[in-house]
């Protein structure tokens, strides 16, 4: 654990992205400690690696990222935003309250909240403070709603979790559903507290003409988590097969209907995708090896063994 540390500090120092860093870190403090203890040969280091990535439903995590950013560049942001404004913009805090429902909203589709606070942040942020929001409570309620989208369905990090733990993601995304709610309800009520509290404005009034008419603009977008979620929960497709869907529903959207992505742009969105897919994938590869080597040592038995003999258990 040292060694991993020190890895990491000495990367991030001479300028290594976090992600590389933290990869590189556990893939060679777990590669120092097998060496040193000779314990196995480096050909079964690398094979570990490939190991813990060699799974079919870890291919739902480019499928689900390359169906964010499809959403995103198609223009499907500023639709779900102008549902959100509709419903919730006179009621004081109403913008900040926008940037909760549009991340719970976005983090719906893309079931990634990197994805979430880049895609809403880069129009929600602006215009915040062009209304008066100070920049530190802008900043952290989109942190904050940003996170929504690795708990509300369909979650990136749910499938990861999934995996790893070899439990139904069905299930996991089902039980998603309504903690992401109620911290996103509790976020707009904290919004809501701050607004009154510094006096920010209200938005437009409220008008069931302009709901209708920007739900009516979003009902193609929002419907990619009905179909997500619903998909799996009744045995239709699994997590995986869901990922392909969700990226092929993403692409007519944006591609046919709308017509928003050039096939140069598109090649562009592959390209994007596909690097941030193989950073993830690689922290996981790293990350097994790192895992393989706790259980040969049996680490998390001395651990609880450490802790349970801090006291007695009547």
């Amino acid at each position: 654990m040292i060694l991993l540390l020190v890895v990491m500090a000495i990367c991030l120092i001479i300028g290594i992205p976090i992600a590389f860093s933290i990869a590189f870190s556990i893939a060679i403090s777990s590669l120092v400690y097998l060496q040193v203890n000779q314990s196995v040969p480096l050909p079964v280091v690398a094979l570990r690696m490939v190991v813990g990535i060699d799974t079919f439903t870890l291919l739902a995590i480019p499928l689900f990222l390359l169906a964010g950013a499809l959403m995103a560049e198609g223009g499907i942001t500023s639709k779900i935003m102008r549902f959100a404004s509709a419903l919730v913009g006179r009621i004081p805090g109403g913008m900040a309250m926008v940037m909760v429902i549009s991340c719970m909203l976005f983090g719906a589709i893309s079931g990634s909240g990197v994805a979430d606070v880049a895609a809403i942040g880069a129009i929600m942020l602006p215009a915040m403070k062009e209304q008066g929001y100070k920049p530190s409570f802008s900043a952290a309620l989109l942190g904050c709603s940003g996170s929504l989208g690795t708990i509300i369905p369909p979650s990136i990090v749910m499938v990861i979790l999934g995996i790893t733990m070899e439990t139904s993601i069905g299930k996991l995304f089902l039980g998603g559903i309504i903690p992401g709610i109620l911290t996103g309800s509790a976020l707009m009520m904290l919004s809501y507290f701050f607004a009154v509290k510094e006096h920010y404005p209200r938005g437009e009034r409220f008008s069931l003409q302009e709901v209708y008419a920007s739900f009516k603009e979003a009902i193609l977008p929002l419907l990619t988590p009905i179909i997500i979620v619903g998909g799996i929960l009744e045995g239709i497709f699994t997590a995986t097969e869901a990922g392909g869907v969700a990226a092929a529903y993403a692409f007519f959207l944006s591609v046919v209907v709308y017509k928003k992505i050039s096939f140069k742009r598109l090649y562009e969105i592959f390209f994007s995708v596909a690097k941030t897919s193989a950073v993830v994938l690689f922290i996981i590869s790293a990350a097994s090896l790192f895992g393989w080597i706790l259980a040969d040592e049996q680490i998390p038995q001395l651990v609880a063994h450490y802790i349970l003999s801090l006291s007695h258990n009547y």
